[in-house]
């Protein structure tokens, strides 16, 4: 199950990371903010590919998923080296889309909500510093601590949720029934 799962947040964060960015592709008409976000996607798809065939193939075969007492890479190494990886991306990811947005032609209310948005991916960076604390602040096996299971938890919550931040207002807008005002 931990074997699944680690593979799965790696590909739920991506994906959400993605949805970031093509939300600044379709906001912006700048060829340098195109270009700066295509660079973006292709460290994430890097990122993506380097954690998955990592945790994937993270013990020898037949048996890459038995982790206790097998012959396997140095995973908290490894687990470090993607959450750091992780968090650099994220604060890209909140920097980035909060100056495409202060960069356009909205009122400051607008801007402030949006860049509010966007920043709220702090979090996600908070949280991720939050595990590769507990990580190396454990004797025993850190990928079997609870704490490690709630931020993970967190960090794939809050990287989903502030991925879906942005298109709230059009969904909020497209079914306006009057109840909301």
């Amino acid at each position: 199950a931990i074997y699944v799962f680690t593979i799965l947040f790696i590909l739920g964060q991506f994906f959400a990371k993605v949805s970031i960015i093509n939300f600044v592709m379709a906001l912006s008409p700048y060829r340098s903010h195109r270009v700066l976000s295509w660079g973006f996607i292709a460290v994430a798809c890097i990122w993506m590919v380097t954690s998955v065939f990592g945790f994937a193939f993270q013990c020898t075969s037949p048996h890459p998923w038995k982790f206790i007492n097998h012959d396997c890479i140095d995973r908290v190494a490894f687990y470090a080296f993607v959450e750091a990886f992780n968090a650099i991306l994220d604060t890209g990811l909140a920097i980035f889309p909060s100056a495409v947005i202060y960069g356009t032609q909205l009122a400051f209310k607008h801007k402030a909500i949006a860049i509010c948005f966007f920043m709220s991916r702090i979090f996600v960076v908070i949280a991720s510093v939050a595990q590769l604390v507990v990580i190396y602040s454990q004797a025993e096996d850190p990928f079997l601590s609870w704490t490690f299971a709630l931020l993970v938890m967190i960090i794939q919550s809050l990287g989903i949720i502030t991925a879906c931040g942005p298109y709230l207002k059009p969904f909020l807008d497209g079914v306006n029934s009057g109840m909301i005002g």
